[in-house]
């Protein structure tokens, strides 16, 4: 059966009267299916593409004249570089920026800049005067700080190393009785230093300074030194807390006995590590040691001059700036504005350098900035 009608079938077909396929016909549609695959493939590549740039777009900004600009310095290398101001109830922290009323005085720590607000009229004019203190992390984070004694300020603030997440302060424990303390902001342990001691009429009892483990306070207004972890004294060099001195992490700045020059020495031996010639009009110059202890700047005719206190190599600093507007970050950099009182950018400047960056925050009011160590000779 198979075969006959397998037979039948093909004589049929052969009967047929099929004309020749258009040859022309079938060589354009091949070309247009090819076209059709080439186009599917440039659209996906240009889908991938897209998907590529938006990538990169949430890494950089691109700016109106094409140039491309870098990712957002994480919060911990904003805050080391661009330290923390304020602005009235705005504090400035690195890349963010904190609301605490009445901000007056700065300080760092590894954990973030410690705020003091005042709690009544007088602050920072009296002793014994009610202030508020808030943490601002450098991740933006606020909290206030409750630690016994620490509100209470007197003519100098507490004591702090931008290099570790302590503060150290002298508190009232009892009747007349004062200690210094030492608080660890990162889980809220507090350490006692050496035993109570009665505070005396007239002498000046608060820490100056902290330095790792060392740290630096008036008793009674006599100036000690102890190694807090041990309780152990160390020796004060020369110098270090007479009138004019002030200190940084790793040094401190005195005037010479003839008021002619500055004199940056060791806080470990009170070895001269930096010697410079004071400028001023009469007997009066202006001088900031950085709070990690690395620069001093001086003012001079038309601007500022920034010394590396382990090198002597300087940068100046001109355009009519003051030295007296420019506070410091933890690692050193200068921040401030050229014109304190007007609207100006605030800029950030590298001390080896002499560059500076604006921040893009423009003000046309004072900041409060950490000073560092001021002096006037």
């Amino acid at each position: 059966m198979t075969d006959p009608l397998t037979t039948w079938l093909h004589d049929e077909a052969s009967a047929l009267d099929i004309p020749a396929p258009p040859t022309e016909t079938v060589l354009s549609r091949g070309r247009a299916v090819r076209r059709r695959r080439r186009t599917t493939r440039a659209v996906a590549g240009a889908v991938a593409a897209v998907v590529v740039i938006a990538g990169i777009a949430g890494l950089v900004s691109w700016r109106h004249d094409d140039q491309v600009e870098p990712a957002r310095r994480p919060d911990r290398t904003a805050y080391e570089q661009r330290g923390a101001w304020a602005v009235g109830d705005e504090v400035h922290v690195g890349n963010h920026v904190a609301v605490v009323r009445g901000a007056e005085d700065l300080l760092y720590t590894s954990a973030g800049a410690i705020v003091f607000s005042p709690g009544s009229p007088g602050f920072g004019d009296a002793p014994g005067t009610d202030a508020r203190a808030t943490l601002v992390t450098p991740d933006g984070d606020v909290r206030p700080l409750h630690y016994p004694g620490l509100r209470q300020l007197e003519i100098y603030p507490p004591a702090t190393d931008p290099s570790s997440p302590y503060i150290a302060y002298v508190r009232a424990v009892g009747r007349n009785m004062l200690e210094p303390v030492v608080v660890d902001l990162e889980n809220g342990a507090e350490q006692a230093v050496g035993a109570p001691y009665r505070a005396k009429s007239g002498g000046t009892s608060a820490v100056r300074g902290l330095s790792g483990d060392i740290m630096l306070y008036t008793r009674n207004g006599r100036p000690t030194q102890v190694n807090w972890r041990t309780g152990e004294p160390v020796s004060v060099p020369p110098g270090m807390l007479s009138i004019g001195s002030s200190t940084g992490h790793d040094a401190y700045a005195v005037t010479s006995q003839d008021d002619s020059r500055w004199e940056i020495r060791s806080r470990t031996d009170g070895s001269v590590l930096l010697q410079v010639p004071i400028q001023g009009a009469g007997d009066y110059a202006l001088a900031s040691l950085s709070v990690d202890g690395h620069w001093f700047a001086t003012q001079t005719a038309g601007g500022f001059r920034v010394y590396d206190v382990a090198t002597g190599h300087s940068v100046t600093f001109g355009d009519d700036r003051d030295v007296s507007d420019y506070g410091w970050t933890p690692d050193g950099h200068l921040v401030g504005k050229r014109y304190p009182s007007q609207s100006s950018e605030v800029e950030v400047c590298d001390p080896a350098t002499g560059d500076c960056v604006g921040t893009g925050v423009t003000s046309s009011h004072v900041l409060t900035l950490v000073d560092g160590a001021m002096n006037v000779a």
